[in-house]
């Protein structure tokens, strides 16, 4: 089973990724991953300026990425990159074993085809209706596959679990703010869990506050996927629980 560590643009420098991989490797995860974008992908984003502004210092170039290479091998933890244009696939291959191909990318024929000639096992957020007849031909004749069942709301309006989630979908996309959804994917089978994380003790990143009735007030002012993402506290809450429910998924012959 492999726990991925989703940084995606939860950062703002080389050395917050540095702390973050770190604090991924403690909470137990087995993988971080970042995202491979350029200033096209950014502008084809929603119109807002300020978030293009902050994206686009989010960008990853190739020394970048060969330093975090280097970071993760220091401290003991795999790297996987999602490509979100073309040229950026062989930069992911080179990091690893691993291409993850994003929700928005599952029909990208560009990106896939240049995923499926690395030859690397391929990682794909995907739902139930890719599966059907749209499912890409490349894809279904490829072997070297998982399909990452993922709700594609940023969160999703609730949970929707399908029955093949731990078969047909060997792996689980979280985009909830809950260790629930990953931790049930676990015990039905996934033997590959994704979840977005930020680092809750980073400078502007306080820990949120909530009402007596559960609303969220306030929340870190630099994390942009907030909405989606778990605290590193959470993350080893989720590792500690899948741990535990480890001897039962067993038993059900997973």
């Amino acid at each position: 089973m492999m726990l991925i560590a989703e940084c995606g643009v939860n950062w703002r420098t080389l050395s917050d990724l540095f702390i973050m991989f770190m604090k991924a490797k403690e909470a137990g995860a087995d993988a971080v991953k970042v995202q491979l974008f350029n200033e096209e992908i950014i502008e084809q984003m929603p119109p807002n300026p300020m978030l293009r502004a902050r994206l686009k210092t989010l960008i990853l170039n190739r020394m970048d990425v060969k330093y975090l290479e280097s970071m993760a091998d220091t401290i003991g933890i795999k790297l996987i990159a999602t490509p979100m244009y073309p040229e950026a696939v062989s930069g992911a291959a080179w990091l690893s074993d691993y291409i993850k191909i994003r929700y928005a990318d599952r029909y990208n024929d560009a990106i896939l085809t240049q995923a499926v000639l690395t030859g690397r096992h391929l990682l794909i957020s995907c739902d139930l209706e890719y599966l059907g007849p749209h499912l890409p031909g490349l894809i279904e004749d490829y072997k070297e596959k998982t399909f990452m069942y993922c709700q594609p709301g940023y969160p999703p309006d609730k949970l929707v679990i399908p029955t093949n989630l731990g078969t047909v979908f060997k792996g689980y996309s979280n985009h909830f703010r809950s260790v629930d959804p990953p931790l049930l994917a676990h015990v039905m089978g996934c033997e590959y869990i994704e979840v977005h994380v930020y680092n809750e003790d980073a400078v502007g990143m306080a820990p949120p506050e909530y009402d007596a009735i559960g609303n969220l007030f306030n929340r870190p002012t630099d994390v942009i996927d907030y909405k989606v993402s778990l605290s590193f506290a959470q993350l080893a809450e989720l590792k500690k629980r899948m741990e535990h429910l480890r001897p039962w998924v067993s038993l059900k012959g997973v």
